[in-house]
């Protein structure tokens, strides 16, 4: 393992100095010529995921759904002309998870 290590740091020591050796324009040429080809291969990635799904059909996430009964430890106190989620007459229902 201690080898590996060795070799990969000579490879980076050499890599780097090979890059150093560029002139500053085509540093920067270089640079913006792999930013752009990765910005497009993950926007190309991106679309072939959008276009490979089934529709909104797919099952990926659970269906969201309110909450509509409050924990029993948690005591609220009804104020005068304050709607409470708890309160109203819609949430007196008990629904329980299937």
């Amino acid at each position: 393992m201690k080898k590996l290590t060795i070799r990969i740091d000579q490879w980076v020591k050499s890599t780097e100095a090979q890059w150093k050796t560029f002139p500053i324009k085509k540093q920067r040429f270089l640079t913006a010529l792999f930013f752009t080809g990765y910005s497009l291969m993950t926007l190309l990635m991106i679309i072939i995921q959008i276009a490979s799904k089934k529709g909104s059909d797919s099952k990926d996430m659970p269906p969201i759904r309110h909450i509509i009964t409050k924990p029993a430890d948690i005591t609220i106190k009804s104020k005068e002309g304050y709607h409470s989620v708890y309160n109203s007459s819609q949430n007196n229902q008990d629904e329980r998870p299937k």
